[in-house]
């Protein structure tokens, strides 16, 4: 391995002294050798710490699955607060109190003015008006 990295050094000063054309598509002919070599290197290490991770009896999955409980943990909800302002951390508790809060938001009436609101906002005189031109058009 260090022979390849010693003529990569050379070829380099030699570029770097000279860069002609032949001396830069050398210097690239030898990057590109090295390259390969280490990912062939790269490849090898992978499969063996597959090897490794396989005999000592761990899977990748099992550091994937504790990392997703992990994140699951971290994006539940934990503490919330009722209508009273007691603040309720256990988790049965906690989902009965969101369906609570949700069902009272959605059985609400949507905001209706009365007619004397919007009498008093539509003759306001600060709203521009459309004229009878504008308004056929």
């Amino acid at each position: 391995m260090s022979d390849i990295e010693t003529s990569l050094r050379i070829r380099e000063e030699r570029c770097n002294e000279s860069p002609t054309f032949e001396n830069q598509e050398e210097l690239e002919m030898l990057k590109t050798e090295y390259n390969s070599i280490y990912e062939q290197i790269a490849k090898g290490s992978i499969i063996r710490s597959k090897a490794t991770w396989y005999e000592k009896g761990k899977k990748c999955n099992n550091y994937f699955l504790k990392l997703e409980t992990h994140k699951k943990a971290e994006s539940s909800v934990r503490k919330v607060f009722n209508n009273e302002g007691v603040l309720i951390t256990d988790s049965k508790k906690i989902l009965q109190e969101i369906q609570r809060f949700y069902s009272n938001l959605c059985k609400r009436d949507p905001l209706r003015p009365s007619g004397e609101m919007l009498n008093s906002l539509l003759n306001n005189s600060g709203i521009p008006k459309l004229t009878n031109n504008e308004a056929q058009t």
